[in-house]
């Protein structure tokens, strides 16, 4: 299918996004670190430590204020030799007693990337720390994170990591099946074009957004930062930018079901592509963070899904829509306000699981139905909506050698080339649909019928005998009979050939068909003897 040029810029301008956010990523990965120093080394259980908190107001903090936290460490048993809290776009120093241990800041060199994103602060914790003034001092980086709630631990890391790892395993595992099927999608559209089984691209714009859904809520566990404990910073500039990502594939996924509407919803596309593009434009340049443009992407998806309710209705008033078009729709519509009920009741976006279920189940049935439909497509003939040359050389491979004995009918019309000329191909094509639907209600559905070639028709029939193909082929005739019996038009005349793998022990597939198709024309030739002049 041709692209329109609405299209063709939309798309373009979309890779062109892609490609920027994912530079930035790997520029941020590279280049753009926070200052990380640590006094100390790992030794290995857990118990929660609460300090008490004072705000401290201070005007060349980036929010304004910094928050301290204060207590005296308990006795540590052998195994609680870390203590650690989890903080989301806050700088961290800790000291005990009067000795600095740990520091988060701004690296010297950050000139683009102003948060320190989600970060798990790990300090190792010796026996001699026991009864020592502990010391955290917090700067919030932006004022909305300024009143979050903030856990300390004190145990073991790895019961730390195993802990938080349990906590974020439903999540882990459905991000983890969403980045899988997305894969799996773009790799079955892939293969599907270069067999050129289809024309379009749905397959790869749907596999494109399941992956940024898996990798927005991979990126977004508590879990992620203490795998990249090193540059934590990179993973929340990811999980934004998946989520301003999210929104133009499934636009262009969707056109394809609405006729009619395709130019709006291309449009909502491109104009999310360029917002998207202005707000990593604010980033690099320094006006504004990710996290003080969120709201853009959030206005991305209210768009998104208030163009797509709008056409579906549309659509559905006037019967223009393609089977499918509410079920992604209705899958977005009802998770996408469960998480979001969640996330108000809960304060965070741990946990917001909806989404990703109902995709992962969408996704992986799209995925199944998809390859289904493209190997149906690959063995129809789609005229008649009978097997193909394909899939008749396919069966005839697989089913030929075997003890049953095999029994091969060949058939061509008589005269299409005629009734073609006189009466128009649309009464030819009539013809040869008349006479495949003769074919799919006389044959017993234990054969296999194909549409050989133009107006050839072919029939296998397995464990077959003399008696057996004799009883098809009358049954063929009289069905024929019947209809031009009936005055239907254009009349149907046809030749019939037949042979069995029994008569003809030794022979190749393609040689008994061969041997099917000489009596055919046999048959032809007695036809039009017997027809001429009239």
């Amino acid at each position: 299918m041709k692209k329109s040029r609405l299209e063709r810029v939309t798309v373009a301008f979309y890779c062109i996004l892609l490609a920027g956010f994912v530079s930035f990523a790997v520029y941020m990965f590279c280049f753009e670190h926070n200052a990380v120093y640590s006094a100390r080394e790992f030794g290995g259980s857990r118990v929660l430590q609460t300090g008490a908190e004072r705000t401290i107001a201070d005007p060349s903090a980036p929010a304004g204020v910094r928050r301290e936290f204060t207590w005296t460490m308990p006795d540590c048993a052998a195994d609680e030799n870390c203590l650690a809290f989890y903080v989301v776009h806050h700088y961290a120093q800790v000291w005990f007693d009067d000795a600095l241990v740990y520091s988060l800041c701004p690296g010297p060199d950050n000139r683009i990337g102003g948060s320190p994103s989600s970060n798990w602060i790990l300090i190792p914790v010796f026996p001699g720390d026991s009864g020592r003034k502990v010391t955290v001092l917090l700067t919030p980086a932006y004022e909305s994170v300024v009143d979050r709630r903030i856990d300390f631990l004190l145990g073991s890391r790895s019961s730390i990591l195993t802990a938080q790892m349990k906590t974020d395993l439903p999540q882990l595992a459905l991000s983890s099946l969403c980045i899988l099927i997305g894969n799996l999608l773009m790799v079955a559209q892939l293969l599907i074009l270069w067999q050129k089984k289809a024309s379009s691209w749905e397959l790869l714009y749907l596999g494109l957004f399941v992956l940024l859904v898996g990798i927005w809520r991979i990126t977004d566990t508590r879990l992620s930062p203490i795998l990249l404990s090193r540059n934590p910073m990179t993973l929340g500039y990811v999980t934004i930018g998946a989520l301003f990502l999210i929104v133009a594939p499934i636009l262009l996924y969707m056109k394809a079901f609405y006729r009619g509407s395709e130019k709006l919803i291309l449009s909502a596309a491109l104009l999310i592509c360029v917002s998207s593009a202005a707000t990593l434009l604010c980033q690099l340049l320094g006006i504004a963070e990710f996290r003080q443009t969120l709201f853009v992407a959030h206005l991305s998806m209210i768009v998104c899904l208030a163009v797509l309710l709008a056409v579906s209705v549309r659509c559905t008033i006037a019967g223009s829509s393609q089977p499918g078009a509410w079920e992604l729709l209705l899958v977005l519509a009802v998770s996408s306000v469960a998480d979001l009920i969640y996330f108000y009741i809960h304060r965070n976006s741990s946990g917001v699981l909806f989404t990703v279920l109902a995709l992962v189940v969408f996704a992986f049935y799209k995925l199944i139905d998809s390859v289904l439909k493209a190997n149906r497509k690959a063995y129809t003939d789609v005229r008649t909506g009978l097997f193909n040359k394909n899939r008749w050389d396919e069966l005839m491979k697989n089913s030929y050698g075997k003890e049953d004995s095999i029994g091969v009918i060949m058939m061509d019309l008589n005269e299409l080339k005629h009734v073609n000329d006189t009466q128009g191909h649309a009464m030819g094509d009539r013809m040869i649909l008349n006479f495949a639907n003769i074919l799919r209600n006389t044959i017993p559905p234990s054969n296999t019928i194909c549409r050989w070639g133009g107006d050839e028709f072919t029939v296998m029939t397995i464990d077959a005998s003399r008696e057996k193909m004799e009883q098809t082929t009358n049954a063929i005739a009289e069905a024929v009979a019947s209809y031009n019996a009936a005055d239907e038009l254009p009349k149907i005349h046809y030749a019939c050939g037949w042979a069995l793998s029994s008569e003809f022990p030794g022979l190749s597939p393609s040689e008994l068909l061969r041997e099917a198709d000489k009596r055919m024309y046999l048959d032809k030739r007695r036809w039009y003897e017997a027809n001429a002049g009239k």
